[in-house]
């Protein structure tokens, strides 16, 4: 047979020879721009890469509220890579002028090419105004969740996260446009920051804005909910906190955004100081503050929580305690009586106040994960028994227990062995349980838990951490107690001498 009729129709370049699997092996050694331009060799190589190249760079996307970015978003979701789209996020960070630019002049640059740097910066300030104030930032977000059916998740931020291993270990998976932005004005798209300053940035307060993004969120959830039928919605926030005022729902959004609420499977919030303390009146006709209202109103409306996470990021600790309360539906202690003249006085302000929200059962609640606070021992068991008969797994994160001052504990005793030793006697049907970085409160310390191999020397290493999976969390609970430690050196001897009967697993 001639050995160039054996040649007719293979491919001319060894490159195309390569099988796809060899070729995903390559193309993983190679960095971002890299690995562009070799899917733009040719049409044979571009088809070959293109699921493992959308599964990669489009299963989890995080775009930003600018014209730029959204509508890239809207693009995308009408492109072939709309169908790969499961988990969208949505990033706080914004357009955000220094207290120096209104002193700025032509004298002010050193170049023709540093004003040009201004001028982007000036026009994407207004636009991102006008896309906020006539609400086309909502209409281009409707837009993109029409048409992307695969969509599972819909997220808030106020990072970038991490794992673009491509780019080197701290790569960063930046939200659309931010990096185009920077490199053609010089300056990053600002995050809301509670925690830290601002440095020459203008002082403005985010709680408009993180109200706006969170509500034009849902109305898009809502507008769309026949094309996601498991909505997960998370708030994960690390520089900030999602404002009290953004569960107040408007009256006139709420044909829009309940039936998103009633939709949700899973709910993540992260919480803060708020800003108002809301009035509620009881069944007696007397009124408290509670600082639950806002919240408490919000997730009554969320029946079909599969998973709720709640963060405590910024709470005051009577804040954080009104939300533990309502969860368990153990009711507020300290309330007042209305100064009137008259029975008709009383029932004219009971009628004009609001009452709290009743607690939902949360019937389908399998995951319950809180964190960031301090909580009396007791509420916390309440709060996990009053969903007994659904929860599967729970996660506590950076939580500190303490006692209540009617209790006999005397002594720095560790609370934790006997907050699980509870759970497992009331019969929960657990398959997870993971504990980080929890505390105990004792006088006016904090005292971290620690988990080390109980069968091994103190100085053996610890772990701030613990998880346990499985089926019998009975059996296995034992082996999980023993485990915690507390290093209670710095108390006073006094007291580790009158608590010296107490059981050897609840302190060291």
């Amino acid at each position: 047979m001639n050995s160039q009729s054996s040649l007719v129709g293979m491919p001319k370049s060894s490159l195309l020879r390569v099988p796809v699997e060899v070729l995903m092996y390559i193309a993983s050694y190679l960095t971002t721009s890299e690995y562009g331009a070799l899917r733009l060799v040719c049409r044979r190589i571009e088809n070959d890469l293109f699921d493992p190249f959308a599964k990669e760079f489009f299963i989890k996307r995080q775009f930003m509220i600018s014209e730029f970015s959204l509508q890239a978003l809207v693009d995308i979701s009408k492109s072939r890579l709309g169908p790969f789209l499961k988990h969208l996020i949505i990033s706080l960070e914004r357009p955000t002028p220094r207290y120096s630019d209104p002193n700025i002049h032509p004298g002010s640059f050193p170049t023709p090419g540093e004003a040009l740097k201004y001028h982007i910066f000036y026009e994407e300030c207004l636009s991102h105004q006008a896309l906020i104030s006539t609400g086309q930032d909502l209409e281009l977000l409707t837009q993109a969740l029409h048409n992307l059916p695969a969509l599972e998740t819909v997220g808030l931020r106020d990072f970038s996260r991490d794992g673009r291993h491509r780019d080197g270990g701290e790569g960063l998976w930046d939200a659309y446009g931010a990096p185009t932005f920077l490199k053609q004005t010089g300056r990053k798209f600002v995050q809301p920051d509670f925690f830290h300053p601002i440095g020459d940035n203008v002082a403005v307060d985010p709680t408009p804005f993180m109200c706006h993004i969170f509500w034009i969120m849902l109305q898009a959830l809502g507008k769309t909910k026949e094309m996601h039928s498991s909505s997960r919605f998370e708030v994960i926030l690390r520089q900030s906190h999602l404002p009290n005022n953004a569960f107040k729902i408007p009256r006139y959004l709420e044909p829009t955004i309940l039936p998103a609420l009633e939709n949700l499977k899973a709910l993540y919030l992260d919480l803060g100081r708020h800003t108002y303390q809301s009035l509620v009146t009881t069944d007696e006709g007397d009124y408290q503050s509670n600082s639950a209202f806002l919240l408490a109103g919000f997730l009554s409306k969320t029946h079909s929580l599969e998973h709720l996470r709640l963060n405590f990021r910024g709470c005051r600790a009577h804040e954080a305690t009104d939300i533990l309360q309502w969860l368990a539906h153990v009711p507020k202690s300290h309330i007042l009586q209305f100064p009137t003249n008259s029975d008709a006085d009383a029932d004219s302000v009971q009628r004009r106040f609001p009452k709290l929200p009743q607690t939902p059962e949360f019937p389908h609640l399998a995951q319950l994960d809180l964190g960031m606070f301090n909580v009396e021992l007791p509420l916390l068991l309440n709060i996990f028994k009053r969903y007994t008969a659904s929860l599967r797994k729970f996660s506590l994160h950076k939580v500190s227990l303490y006692s209540p001052p009617d209790t006999d504990t005397v002594g720095p005793v560790n609370l934790w062995p006997r907050f699980l030793r509870q759970i497992t006697e009331h019969g929960f049907t657990l398959t997870a349980i993971h504990l980080s970085f929890p505390s105990q409160v004792f006088g006016t310390s904090k005292y971290p838990v620690e988990f080390r191999d109980p069968d091994q020397s103190s100085t053996t290493a610890k772990c701030p951490t613990k998880e346990w999976t499985g089926t019998d969390w009975k059996r296995n609970s034992r082996d999980f107690i023993r485990s915690m430690f507390i290093d209670w050196r710095g108390v006073d001897r006094l007291w580790l001498e009158c608590d010296s009967g107490s059981d050897s697993d609840d302190f060291e």
